[in-house]
């Protein structure tokens, strides 16, 4: 009989594994998650803001388009800017968006403790590595 452990299942008996699935269980309960999922699931039920999110998305995506051409123009930057008040006026997809940064903040602050308590950047360690000699691990 082999007491070998398949990967998986050794990654599951690891204090490393265990410790890090509970950080991402109490996170996921945490307050400020539980508001991102509740703007978001809202977002997805409301056409317009829906309509809002593409339409920024898609202004985004042509501004960094016309910035590696060096094309962006003051409207430019006008028009997204327009886009991006109208959608945090319009409630549900304002909350989306706040809300979103909450948790962007809030991750950023348990990085800080973590890395702290570790002495090593906590979300670089835990980054997935790149394989495309970009740079990055």
């Amino acid at each position: 009989m082999s007491t070998d452990l398949k990967p998986a299942e050794a990654a599951s008996k690891s204090p490393v594994m265990d410790s890090s699935l509970d950080l991402a269980q109490a996170f996921m309960n945490t307050q400020v998650y539980q508001e991102y999922l509740a703007a978001a699931a809202a977002v997805e039920r409301d056409e317009k803001a829906q309509q809002l999110l593409r339409q920024i998305e898609e202004a985004q995506a042509d501004l960094h388009a016309k910035k590696s051409w060096g094309g962006i123009t003051p409207e430019d930057i006008e028009q997204l800017n327009d886009l991006e008040a109208a959608m945090k006026a319009y409630e549900p997809a304002g909350r989306y968006v706040a809300a979103q940064e909450d948790v962007i903040d809030y991750t950023k602050q348990l990085n800080e403790y973590v890395s702290q308590k570790l002495g090593a950047d906590f979300a670089r360690l835990a980054a997935p590595a790149h394989s495309c000699g970009c740079g990055s691990h």
